[in-house]
């Protein structure tokens, strides 16, 4: 279903860009759907290398994964700073 609303984007889109929903208590990130399937493909070729044994590389496709993830969630917080938002220390994990 496709619905028409206003949402609030913090920064500058990129690759990605923080977001917020109406009726909702935290920001979210909104990704481009190529940098979506990079990840998924980091994550094939890890969950790969973990089945033929190869845990360095495994190790080193997880790696990037997670700092790509990090800088996200770096940037939606200092996104939300920015505009004078919640520094997302008191945001739930769930």
């Amino acid at each position: 279903m496709k619905k028409m609303m206003s949402i609030s984007v913090y920064g500058e889109p990129g690759n990605n860009a923080t977001v917020h929903f109406p009726g909702r208590r935290n920001p979210a990130v909104a990704m481009q759907s190529d940098t979506l399937q990079g990840l998924i493909a980091d994550l094939k070729h890890a969950r790969q290398s973990l089945a033929n044994g190869d845990t360095a590389e495994a190790m080193d496709e997880l790696g990037g994964v997670l700092e790509r993830l990090m800088e996200m969630h770096t940037g939606m917080v200092n996104d939300v700073r920015r505009e004078g938002g919640p520094d997302g220390t008191d945001w739930p994990a769930a």
